[in-house]
């Protein structure tokens, strides 16, 4: 059999072929679309731009980086394309760095195309210090920059900067857009300045549907700000909510029985749920009537892969607590490969709620001979658990002498 080449295909048609392969970004596609490049004798910067890309829109950074070696390898010059597609393709800050060196040498170092996707992948990986100075060295400052920044703020959870940011933004009078806007709302927790955002967004057109991140990133600041009313009625002005829309709307349910009601809508929908999805419909349950769905639940996120989130099993370990189940609530908790704080304080509240003082102790004092750092919550729990104990003197004295110097007790009573 004559075996088919591509030769015959003009660059056009083959970068054509390559992104249709790419666009579902499927492990099959990818495979078939690398072996259409592989065919390709002499393949152009064009092509190899066409394959990056897809690969960099998989994560798959492994191989990002190994096809931008060939085409150095292979006597091409990168252009703003080949190196956009390299920095979004690294996930680690090691990658970051390697690609940051790269786009130095070639010269397009202080790009803006090229900045605002280092300081993104900076404030993903937690180096808000480099993502800083990427901001500060950028030498074509625009609104993706800004917005971007804006983003990498608010990841970190560094609200104030990125509200800065976001002012110093309009003071150049630089366009805001969806992402710019969307950046921003998350920053917000008064209401009043979410509705300033809010406003925007409506006289500019990115609500609707128009822009499905602006309308979730509104949802969820109204949700965050106690304002659930609002944010359902942004998510009735949805015309074709997606997975972060129903999540976002399962948060504002009233109660368990209406999150379950909503999550069943979002199973008929075929909707791939994901792991904040879980974790709000699992935050909303509570009670023996509930147990049925909670394990289903938990069925559901073995099947998905989510068991070993942390989150995941911290909010079923809280509410099995809720539904009375204490040692379905210990088996989730063993069962976690990993573990934080959260994990504990969890683990510790549903011992106290299910009247396990001593077992609620217990958990505390190993969470102290871990050195894990403890928080409000911590206290709030081991103050329920002992407040019916015949030894709440001797506990409270051995619980305060170490919460005391972190600063957790003080806020507690005050």
């Amino acid at each position: 059999m004559k075996k088919v080449t591509f030769l015959n295909l003009t660059y056009p048609q083959l970068s054509f072929l390559t992104f249709s392969k790419l666009d579902d970004n499927n492990n099959n596609n990818l495979s078939r679309s690398l072996s259409f490049f592989l065919d390709t004798q002499n393949p152009d910067i064009i092509t190899y731009n066409a394959i990056i890309s897809g690969f960099a829109r998989a994560n798959d950074s492994r191989t990002v980086l190994g096809l931008f070696n060939e085409l150095r390898h292979a006597g091409l010059v990168p252009d703003v394309f080949t190196l956009s597609s390299l920095i979004k393709g690294c996930l680690s800050l090691r990658e970051n760095w390697v690609s940051q060196g790269v786009c130095l040498k070639l010269g397009f170092g202080s790009r803006s195309f090229v900045i605002s996707g280092l300081i993104d992948n900076y404030a993903k990986n937690g180096d808000l210090g480099s993502a800083e100075r990427c901001f500060k060295e950028c030498l074509d400052l625009d609104n993706v920059v800004f917005s971007v920044m804006v983003k990498g703020y608010v990841w970190n959870e560094e609200f104030e900067k990125g509200k800065q940011v976001f002012v110093e933004m309009r003071g150049l009078g630089l366009e805001l857009n969806a992402f710019s806007l969307t950046g921003v709302v998350g920053a917000l927790f008064d209401v009043r300045e979410g509705e300033q955002i809010h406003g925007f967004g409506v006289k500019m057109g990115f609500l609707h549907g128009s822009s499905m991140h602006f309308s979730n990133a509104v949802m969820s600041m109204y949700a965050r700000c106690g304002r659930e009313v609002s944010a359902i009625k942004v998510f009735d002005e949805i015309a074709k909510p997606d997975v972060v829309s129903w999540t976002e709307r399962i948060g504002t349910a009233s109660d368990g029985y209406e999150a379950m009601e909503l999550f069943r809508t979002v199973l008929s929908l075929g909707l791939d749920v994901n792991e904040y999805t879980l974790i709000n419909v699992l935050s909303m349950i509570g009670g023996v009537e509930f147990l049925n769905a909670g394990r289903q639940i938990q069925a559901l996120c073995h099947k998905k892969g989510y068991f070993q989130v942390v989150s995941v099993g911290n909010a079923l370990v809280s509410m099995y607590g809720k539904c009375w189940q204490i040692r379905d609530a210990w088996s989730v908790f063993y069962n976690m490969i990993m573990r934080d704080s959260v994990s504990w304080n969890s683990l510790i509240s549903a011992c106290s709620e299910n009247g396990f003082v001593n077992q609620a102790l217990e958990v505390f004092y190993q969470m102290r001979e871990l050195s894990l750092q403890p928080t409000i919550h911590t206290m709030a729990s081991i103050l329920e658990a002992v407040s019916n104990s015949n030894y709440t003197e001797q506990h409270m004295g051995e619980a305060t002498a170490w919460m005391n110097p972190k600063g957790c007790f003080l806020r507690v009573i005050r």
